[in-house]
């Protein structure tokens, strides 16, 4: 409603790094303050960083558009229904949906398992885990940049496929590693990060562009709960990889780790 058009890539590419900077500094706040202030200042931190997050959209002008959608009585089901069938009118945006779907179940207990891989089969520590994490974070702040100063291919369907190409790569590879790759590993944990604004970006793009705006809080909505459960369902998974700390559903040598196998 207020970006226009033609630059909607760029500032998708833009928010993913605000996102992301916003994620690592506030971790990094909350280990220094959580000593000092415990869980009553940081419940109060996070309280007023909610007002004045409020403050801040409320003195922003939005754009009305015109109101072509028929006032309901607001029922939920009706809500995701329509929602639903808006996106299935669109077949592209109906494809996209689940393939983001089957990538939130398949990535999660990938992800949840990060910190198993460095510590568990590389033989690390906890710092060796958390050096995934931030190689990862730092990736997803560089790609949303670079996204939003490039804005990916004119196709945007070409910018999403190189971004699962690069992650499903990144992820091979990874599971390929001897035990001594820890360094190899977390630059590809670098390039995954890297890969995910170019997935995003476009595509939220691409819903606001083909969505009317007023039907783009019932689609938003449905495809956020939508993702939500996948990871969910993909979480749920991660207790069956994992016996005891160790990862052993894969009855395979070794040396290929639990993500190649996935």
């Amino acid at each position: 409603m207020i970006v226009p058009e033609s630059s909607l890539t760029k500032c998708a590419g833009y928010t993913q790094s605000l996102q992301t900077l916003g994620y690592i500094v506030g971790a990094s706040i909350a280990a220094i303050l959580y000593p000092i202030w415990g869980v009553t200042g940081m419940v109060a931190l996070d309280v007023g960083g909610a007002v004045l997050a409020s403050i801040t959209v409320a003195v922003i002008k939005i754009p009305t558009p015109e109101n072509t959608v028929q006032e309901k009585s607001g029922n939920l089901l009706s809500e995701i229904k329509e929602g639903f069938k808006i996106i299935y009118d669109n077949k592209s945006l109906f494809s996209l949906l689940w393939i983001g779907v089957i990538f939130s179940f398949l990535y999660a207990p990938v992800n949840a398992l990060f910190p198993l891989m460095s510590m568990n089969y590389f033989g690390g520590s906890t710092v060796h885990a958390s050096i995934t994490e931030v190689t990862f974070s730092l990736g997803m702040f560089i790609g949303g940049i670079v996204l939003g100063i490039w804005g990916g291919f004119k196709k945007r369907g070409i910018t999403m496929i190189s971004a699962i190409a690069l992650m499903g790569i990144a992820i091979t590879i990874s599971g390929a590693l001897p035990i001594s790759g820890f360094i190899i590993f977390a630059v590809l944990s670098f390039l995954m990060g890297f890969s995910a604004p170019f997935y995003n970006g476009p595509h939220t793009a691409l819903m606001q562009e083909k969505i009317s705006p007023e039907y783009l809080g019932r689609v938003f909505g449905l495809y956020g709960s939508l993702m939500s459960f996948a990871l969910l369902l993909g979480l749920v998974m991660t207790p069956m990889i994992i016996v005891n700390g160790e990862i052993k559903v894969f009855p395979y040598n070794r040396s290929i780790s639990f993500m190649h196998k996935i």
